[in-house]
């Protein structure tokens, strides 16, 4: 019995949960800026991305051990790996500064 190999179509095919969370994240994240006249809405926005980006991060984690153990490969982490944790630590930093926005905002508002 001969086993055949994969073809591209079907190891493109289960990297298809792994491409709709990036994408998903690099579009919101692109309307979350064209959002700066509506900040309780941005905020709420960068809130759902970062939820989005840490459920991307275990969806990408899962999906190495699985393929490592598939293949019984060795894990070997580099740059690219913490390009999720990157986009993450981004949003968190977006999402203070879009806080202390509101804060400026109602602090003007209370001196009128």
């Amino acid at each position: 019995m001969q086993l055949k190999p994969e073809t591209t179509e079907q190891h493109m095919g289960s990297m298809l949960p792994l491409t709709i969370p990036f994408m998903l994240i690099a579009l919101l994240s692109l309307a979350a800026i064209f959002l700066y006249r509506n900040r309780k809405l941005q905020m709420m926005l960068t809130l759902v991305l970062i939820g989005l980006s840490v459920i991307s991060i275990l969806i990408f984690g899962i999906y190495i051990l699985f393929i490592a153990k598939k293949y019984t490969a060795d894990i070997v982490f580099n740059i690219k790996v913490l390009l999720p944790v990157l986009i993450v630590l981004c949003l968190i930093l977006a999402q203070r500064g879009i806080k202390n926005d509101e804060d400026l905002v109602k602090s003007y508002d209370r001196l009128r």
